[in-house]
């Protein structure tokens, strides 16, 4: 009796153990928001810039661990990035979103952002700090002015015009073609147009452009009408697209590999939809029914000439999409 008393009166006095929490130690909350905001930021740089989806989730992923967020689960879909942090046992998740709404090419910006992503992962900056250069990355002008990248997509037509066989008469109206085509798109951009419906203006301008040329007999003797259109609609093509959905359905992101898979079916058709409806207009109004699909010449002879024109059209898109001067000759 004497022993049982002893041990209740232990257990009464002894005090209540409180659960330790399981889990990292995490930064308060105000830097736990702040770490997240500047991930989902740089994520929605690299998803605008055209990255891939698993490129993206690695990048938010290291970014966050390297600022005391260890345990972050990422989900990234084609338009959208979100971001649930663990915070152990006792504390709830914090879950974060944001929506990609604008993709722009500017590869400035997006080197820009690599390097703070370096800094990040090497140590080198805090979240504070980090957010304020990201802040002055994403809201700086792009490097260039707007008429610069309108005369790089022309020069990139006309060197595309020359490496599918054209000569200098095809890449002049190729290049000034697709000059008035990029000026229209992106008055066509500002006013929200969809894209579906801007490439179908952009690929009718180019087939009226020519056919109406060879109405007015402006088109150079001898000159194939359909390197003219196949230059000038090279631009409009979505071939970072085809690249982007590829890379993402072999990584196994397969919800934003069938976004961008629709992303480029859509742009593709609206294309050939303008491609269409200029033809038939032509046919309509009496204009001369050329073919647009003859036979392209073939000589070897022509080989450094294609190298060459592939090349510039290379640095040209570079230049188009704002990249450093410095990685225009390594393109």
């Amino acid at each position: 009796m004497r022993l049982d008393r002893k041990r209740r009166r232990r257990w009464v006095s002894a005090p209540a153990r409180q659960p330790q929490p399981i889990g990292p130690a995490l930064p308060d909350d105000a830097t736990v928001n702040q770490v997240l905001d500047v991930a989902l930021r740089i994520g929605e740089v690299l998803m605008a810039s055209g990255a891939g989806a698993s490129d993206v989730t690695a990048t938010v992923i290291a970014v966050t661990s390297a600022f005391g967020l260890p345990h972050c689960e990422v989900d990234v879909i084609f338009t959208s990035i979100s971001i649930c942090c663990q915070r152990g046992s006792d504390l709830a998740p914090v879950t974060t979103h944001r929506v990609v709404r604008g993709r722009a090419l500017d590869y400035t910006r997006l080197a820009d952002v690599e390097r703070l992503v370096r800094d990040i992962t090497g140590g080198r900056t805090d979240p504070a700090s980090a957010g304020t250069r990201l802040r002055n990355i994403t809201e700086a002008p792009h490097p260039y002015p707007r008429w610069l990248a309108t005369a790089a997509w022309a020069v990139m037509a006309a060197a595309i015009a020359v490496l599918i066989g054209g000569d200098t008469r095809v890449a002049v109206i190729a290049g000034l073609t697709t000059a008035a085509i990029d000026r229209v798109g992106r008055l066509l951009n500002r006013r929200g147009l969809p894209f579906f419906f801007q490439q179908l203006v952009g690929g009718g301008l180019a087939t009226a452009v020519t056919l109406l040329m060879m109405w007015l007999h402006l088109l150079p003797t001898g000159v194939a009408p359909s390197l003219v259109v196949a230059a000038a609609i090279t631009v409009l093509l979505s071939g970072l697209s085809v690249v982007g959905a590829v890379q993402d359905a072999i990584s196994g992101f397969n919800v934003t590999a069938a976004g961008r898979a629709v992303e480029t079916a859509m742009m593709s058709a609206g294309l050939v939809a303008g491609v269409v409806l200029a033809l038939g207009a032509a046919v309509r109004f009496g204009l001369p029914n050329a073919p647009l699909a003859d036979t392209l010449p073939q000589t070897a002879l022509r080989l450094p000439a294609q190298a060459l024109g592939g090349a510039v059209a290379a640095a040209c898109f570079g230049l188009a999409s704002y990249a450093p001067l410095g990685a225009l000759p390594a393109s």
